[in-house]
């Protein structure tokens, strides 16, 4: 009996340290959880302040290396006129192939001029000094208001005068065209131009009869951002409007305040660095700045509008023709002109020339 009631004691003894283990057991736990989220608030709280000064580094990072490009595109575009103008003066003879590469020249070397790139532990100086020296630049010169671009190529056209050349694009459909590409863009920039049944071109006026006004005024020693004489005039007479006149920028007018053209064209092929359009209106030997390719969802707008004055045809059109009749004599003309120099022609037959003729 006597031994029962002790195993009975010790069974509850042992129950109560078991017990009273457990709760030491769940409390240290307990403390050691609270102690782990506190390492990982705190954690947590690091990293975000070192994203913190990450960012701001790389903001101010990006912000000197933004005001390094802006003073080394201040003294590009301010010694390039000087650079193209020795050029013309030293080598006129050698021909614009190498005047403008020379001219190329002194841009790549005012540009390298602005100062070396920044690189190893010099690379925060350089653009600290940089950063500390652009409110000093902007202060002495306004925004780049010369950016001197080449041109990617020249336009070969049907239409060897401004005078014939269609008023817009694609009223003369049988028009053609090539871009050949200049030796320093590769022919792969068009690739994958043909998937797109058109293109925009972007070109410079260079028939224009002020344009060598246009460029002694924009490549003029007075200094970058200084104010260029005026070499356009701000409003035309449109013929549609029996001598009433419009803004040069409400209209078409070659004559502009920068003289670049915007035309679409049909892309017809791709030929190496050769593009070959159908219905530009755009006349031989233009300076072709860029090649877009036309998105309709885009590029064509439904629901847009445009005055009276402009319209497709107007009824009192004063050259409209109602048809045009080649005789056969003529006809032979062609057909011979066209064998002759059948093998350079973009057009597959004589009757294809025949048609540009009428069309024109």
């Amino acid at each position: 009996m006597v031994s029962k009631e002790l195993a009975t004691i010790f069974a509850s003894a042992a129950g109560a340290g078991a017990l009273a283990y457990a709760a030491r057991w769940a409390q240290q736990l307990s403390a050691r959880a609270a102690a782990a989220e506190g390492a990982l608030a705190a954690a947590q709280a690091a990293l975000q302040h070192e994203k913190e000064n990450r960012a701001m580094e790389r903001r101010g990072r990006t912000n000197a290396e933004k005001q390094l490009r802006y003073v080394r595109m201040q003294l590009a575009a301010a010694e390039a006129p000087v650079a193209a103008a020795g050029a013309d003066a030293n080598g006129a003879a050698a021909g614009p192939a190498a005047a403008d590469g020379r001219a190329e020249g002194g841009a790549a070397d005012a540009a390298a001029a602005a100062g070396p790139d920044c690189a190893g532990d010099e690379e925060q100086d350089c653009l600290g000094a940089a950063a500390s020296s652009v409110a000093g630049v902007r202060g002495a010169h306004p925004p780049i208001s010369v950016f001197p671009f080449r041109p990617i190529g020249y336009l070969q056209t049907c239409f060897s005068t401004r005078n014939g050349t269609p008023r817009q694009p694609l009223l003369v459909p049988s028009a053609r065209s090539v871009l050949r590409l200049a030796p320093y863009v590769p022919a792969d920039c068009l690739e994958g131009l043909q998937q797109y049944s058109h293109c925009w071109v972007l070109y410079i006026f260079h028939a224009n009869t002020n344009m060598p006004r246009v460029i002694a005024n924009a490549t003029s020693a007075r200094g970058v951002g200084a104010p260029a004489p005026t070499s356009f005039k701000a409003k035309i007479q449109v013929p549609r409007l029996n001598g009433g006149k419009m803004g040069v920028l409400a209209t078409r007018t070659p004559h502009r305040p920068a003289p670049i053209g915007l035309s679409v064209a049909k892309v017809l092929g791709v030929e190496g660095n050769r593009l070959i359009l159908g219905g530009a209106d755009i006349v031989d030997g233009s300076p072709v700045l860029d090649i877009k390719p036309y998105v309709p969802f885009c590029d064509s707008l439904p629901g847009a509008v445009a005055p009276p004055w402009v319209q497709v045809e107007a009824a009192d059109e004063p050259l409209k023709l109602s048809n045009v009749v080649v005789p056969p004599a003529v006809e032979a003309q062609v057909d011979a002109v066209w064998r002759a120099q059948r093998r350079g022609s973009v057009y597959d037959s004589s009757a294809d020339a025949l048609t540009l003729i009428k069309e024109v």
